[in-house]
């Protein structure tokens, strides 16, 4: 009788340390994974924002209205704000230009863990003859959604004095089913080419 009480509970400490284990392991799982999706889209905009950027000519600082049906408010030379618009050239020298916009939105369907997350959308319109006098008469643009997980209110763009550089600061929020939430700061800074 005693060998059959001590072999139970060594079986029930055993299970619950391979329990235990396994609960780990698929936590671990699950925070790696989601840490490595927000890095994965965080990257992809930040390489496809330098790529538009480098060869930009012209911020629109100061842009207070809407393009393509999208709210932008650009900051000043030497401020911060939450959205940007800029023009660059295609060609040399400059009679074709590309518009782009950078802003944030709602997840139109939000994570449940993290449901106040943002996500970055990059809008691009090719083929302008002028870099346009008023971004509000672009239309008819492409737009890329990077789902960065961005907690409200932490997404910064700041232009340069000279309107001829900019700095886009922001973290990045990833909570897990199982273990700890992920909040990852990242910054980029660029200068354009041709600025004008």
């Amino acid at each position: 009788m005693v060998e059959i009480l001590a072999s139970g509970a060594l079986m029930a400490l055993v299970l619950s340390i391979v329990s235990s284990a396994a609960w780990l392991v698929r936590g671990s799982f699950y925070g790696r994974t989601a840490r490595l999706e927000a890095r994965q889209e965080v990257r992809k905009l930040l390489t496809d924002l330098g790529r538009e950027v480098r060869s930009g000519g012209r911020i629109f600082s100061g842009f207070n209205g809407t393009m393509d049906g999208r709210r932008y408010q650009v900051p000043a030379p030497g401020q911060s704000g939450d959205s940007l618009i800029f023009a660059s050239p295609e060609d040399d020298p400059p009679t074709r230009w590309t518009v782009c916009g950078l802003s944030t939105r709602a997840n139109p369907n939000p994570d449940p863990q993290n449901p106040l997350a943002l996500q970055v959308v990059l809008y691009r319109r090719a083929g302008l003859v002028t870099p346009s006098p008023s971004p509000a008469l672009v239309t008819g643009g492409t737009t890329r959604v990077y789902d960065c997980s961005v907690p409200p209110d932490n997404f910064t763009v700041t232009v340069g004095h000279l309107s001829d550089s900019l700095t886009v600061e922001m973290w990045s929020e990833k909570r897990p089913i199982h273990g700890l939430s992920h909040l990852q700061q990242h910054s980029l800074h660029l200068t354009l080419r041709n600025s004008q």
